[in-house]
């Protein structure tokens, strides 16, 4: 996928996020049912992932690729991505860094606003970026282990599909 069509899909998908998230009343948007997390938590738990990918992809390639290193192999596609991704869903538990705050010390209006900052300026900082330096280089994910940034920005469509699918089942 290229990273217009990249962009348009990230905007699409966080805003269905917040969408769905911001219809809720502010009783269900906090609700955890059976222990899990709640609206506002996956809210806020994506604004983290996609403030670290923003982070990332603000540094200069120097620097990336120093601490990071260069891609051993091509990028996989967005459909092998997808599928690579999906293996590890079931199971998967955030590190410390990306876990939510308590639900009720959450507030949507300012979580609304700090997703529409960083995904902002994720996508402003992937205009710096050219189609084959996203495959050329190395991004760290916590769980993953390195990926191209081309494959962690298709992780960061993947990741709020996901969250947005587990929010959407919240009465």
């Amino acid at each position: 996928m290229e990273t217009n069509k990249l962009k348009t899909e990230l905007q699409r998908i966080h805003q269905l996020l917040w969408d769905t998230t911001a219809a809720m009343d502010a009783l269900t948007q906090t609700k955890q049912p059976n222990g899990k997390w709640s609206a506002v938590q996956h809210v806020q738990h994506i604004n983290k992932g996609v403030a670290g990918v923003y982070k990332y992809m603000g540094l200069d390639k120097t620097t990336i690729e120093n601490m990071f290193g260069l891609a051993a192999a091509p990028s996989r596609s967005f459909e092998e991505s997808m599928a690579f991704f999906g293996q590890y869903v079931t199971g998967a538990v955030s590190t410390e860094r990306f876990a939510p705050e308590p639900s009720e010390s959450i507030s949507f209006p300012q979580e609304y606003q700090k997703g529409l900052h960083v995904l902002n300026g994720l996508i402003t900082a992937m205009e710096q970026w050219s189609e084959d330096e996203l495959d050329k280089y190395n991004c760290p994910h916590p769980l993953l282990g390195k990926l191209t940034a081309r494959e962690m920005l298709y992780f960061t469509l993947f990741h709020a599909q996901h969250h947005l699918a587990t929010v959407e089942k919240i009465h």
